[in-house]
């Protein structure tokens, strides 16, 4: 049996907001140079405002082609194929059973002090370690420790059993 895990949240997330940071950005800088500075105000406080808009526009592009979504695939040979997808490039990695631990659950805090759990597994890179991002895979991530749960369940009884 083929079961395929997609932790893809925070990236689409970062993904769409720079999406539509860059187009408004991009809007005004364009009405500013079609219509020009309101009548009677000089150009360069509204020149210096569209050139920060654009450097931070640029930040948040860099920012958010570092952001990946993972994918991750249990083979019918138990083999477990990871795919971690960024806007311009995808990595794809197989590892073995023996290359894995299992998965484990880590509890941390959101930005407002709730409690956040990440489901993850361990992988050793034999042949190269600059391979892939992390060493730490996530399969899932959630407010709910019951989600996370049932996720490293299914995966270890398809990985391990």
């Amino acid at each position: 049996m083929r079961r395929t895990y997609r932790n893809m949240t925070n990236a689409v997330f970062i993904w769409s907001f720079t999406l539509c940071w860059v187009s408004v950005v991009m809007l005004m800088i364009h009405s500013l140079i079609r219509d020009g500075v309101p009548a009677g105000q000089s150009w360069m406080p509204w020149a210096a405002i569209g050139s920060v808009f654009f450097a931070a526009s640029v930040g948040l592009v860099i920012y958010a082609c570092k952001e990946c979504c993972t994918i991750v695939s249990i083979q019918t040979d138990r083999t477990v194929m990871v795919v971690w997808r960024y806007p311009l490039k995808a990595i794809r990695k197989s590892f073995s059973v023996s290359s894995i631990q299992p998965a484990q659950i880590a509890e941390t805090k959101d930005s407002e002090g709730d409690p956040y759990y990440t489901c993850y597994f361990c992988a050793a890179y034999a042949d190269d370690l600059a391979a892939a991002p992390t060493d730490k895979i996530a399969i899932a991530q959630s407010h709910s420790k019951d989600i996370c749960e049932q996720t490293r369940q299914q995966f270890n009884n398809a990985v391990f059993e």
